[in-house]
């Protein structure tokens, strides 16, 4: 079936392929998330153009998207009105972004109470 941690929608389009640097990216992303909430609600969903992180299995909480499909990589960190794309060389420089990542958790655990 899928990865462990994949989507339960994701699209099943023959034109997306989850690379390892994206897996490797998740669970990145799902180790620094798991100092704030239980790792089993962080989910991804891949595209044709980005691979998306995010909690519950809800886009509409979406942490991080990895754009990895080109020579330049690129996170897109959400935890800001206007999300901000940034380089990376390697996956494991998203951790530099760990302050960031939990806050974006925050941000969707307070949208949660209202």
């Amino acid at each position: 079936k899928g990865l462990p941690g994949q989507s339960l929608k994701q699209n099943n389009d023959e034109r997306i392929i989850t690379t390892d640097e994206e897996y490797k990216a998740f669970l990145v992303v799902q180790d620094i998330c798991g100092k704030v909430i239980d790792k089993e609600r962080v989910f991804f969903r891949d595209t044709v153009n980005y691979c998306a992180i995010i909690l519950d299995d809800n886009v509409k909480k979406t942490i991080l998207r990895c754009f990895f499909n080109s020579n330049n990589k690129r996170i897109e960190l959400c935890d800001t009105e206007k999300a901000e794309k940034v380089e990376i060389k390697e996956v494991s420089e998203i951790t530099t972004y760990s302050d960031r990542i939990i806050s974006t958790i925050k941000t969707c655990l307070l949208a949660d109470q209202e």
